[in-house]
């Protein structure tokens, strides 16, 4: 009769355990849509926007045009890796949980393991990243380029402007005065040209600058934000790359409740022989400690199990990992353990 009650409640746990991975699945299916059609989408947006940024070198656009669609492409391409990035975290919480499902409770299925590691072995997450900065530089590149081709048309039209400029004085000079009087005339005009010339070409190469440093700086800024929310928008885990199941959140008196933790850090856990595992914290807030018995290694992606006894439990409880007095979200109700009724004949 117990081996049949155990093998019940096992049968329960797969289940639900089962349920919870394939809603995991339909979230990573879901998400992995909308991650690919985000990139899909954005990255043809991106290549018009820098495709129109570098035509603008046949028109007749001015240098603050050029520099304006191109901070609008930095910025667009820094708000698609933040969604990139969120649309990837959910991905990645949901497989993580998956995965955990499958090494602590779904021993059959491999199918997240499978595929994490492959991820991992192709190191595809940096370049992602790799890609938008990418996007980033093209950009700057470009609307650099055209600044420049812009302010070198832009010089040689003047250059042309003040040889004209130039002959047309010489030659109403010859008519009008002597030969002398030519000569100190052409002098003067020349002058007066290359003083201009001078002043308005210096301004020229001070505002194209201007322009570049400041198309320098936007892209330098874009960079730095990709590269700042890549680590300050990875995953957080409350009690570090530690995560702990609970079989079973109602049992009766005496049953025993399986608590696992998996190892999520790249770096083994260690459990030295009558350290604190975890925590039970009553309804009155005491504390009962459960004690390791052997000294335990927790490898990376591994994972470890202890039964607690509910023998002498009887209410509502939470579990606190280690010493940390910081409890599990879900609480298990142990229920007073009732004899079964037997009826006797008189």
């Amino acid at each position: 009769m117990h081996w049949r009650c155990v093998m019940a409640e096992d049968q329960s746990a797969y289940a639900r355990a089962f349920e919870e991975w394939k809603e995991a699945r339909s979230v990573i299916s879901r998400f992995d849509g909308y991650l690919d059609g985000l990139r899909r989408y954005g990255f043809v947006f991106i290549a018009t926007l820098l495709a129109a940024n570098s035509i603008q070198i046949y028109f007749n656009f001015n240098n603050f045009t050029v520099l304006f669609l191109s901070v609008i492409i930095i910025i667009f391409v820094v708000g698609l890796y933040l969604l990139d990035t969120y649309y990837r975290r959910i991905i990645e919480a949901a497989s993580i949980r998956a995965r955990i499902l499958e090494t602590v409770v779904l021993l059959d299925i491999e199918l997240n393991d499978i595929i994490s590691d492959k991820f991992q072995e192709e190191k595809l997450q940096s370049h992602i990243k790799n890609i938008y900065i990418g996007f980033i530089i093209i950009a700057m590149i470009i609307g650099a380029v055209v600044i420049f081709a812009d302010q070198s048309t832009s010089s040689s039209t003047l250059v042309n402007l003040s040889t004209q400029s130039t002959n047309l004085v010489n030659s109403s000079t010859l008519s009008a005065t002597s030969a002398n009087s030519s000569t100190l005339s052409s002098t003067s005009g020349n002058s007066n040209t290359f003083t201009t010339t001078s002043v308005i070409s210096g301004t020229s190469i001070t505002s194209l600058i201007i322009y570049i440093l400041f198309l320098l700086a936007a892209g330098a800024s874009g960079i730095c934000i990709i590269n700042y929310f890549s680590k300050s928008l990875a995953l957080k885990f409350p009690r570090g790359k530690e995560d702990w199941i609970i079989d079973n959140f109602s049992c009766n008196q005496g049953e025993k409740v399986r608590i696992t933790i998996t190892n999520l850090a790249d770096t083994a856990i260690n459990f030295k022989v009558d350290s604190v595992v975890c925590e039970i914290m009553d309804k009155k807030g005491i504390f009962h400690q459960i004690k390791s018995e052997a000294d335990i290694t927790i490898p990376s992606e591994g994972n470890y199990s202890w039964l607690w006894d509910t023998s002498s439990f009887e209410g509502i409880f939470k579990i606190c990992p280690r010493e940390t007095k910081n409890p599990l979200r879900r609480s298990v109700l142990v229920c007073e353990k009732t004899e079964p009724q037997t009826n006797t004949n008189e």
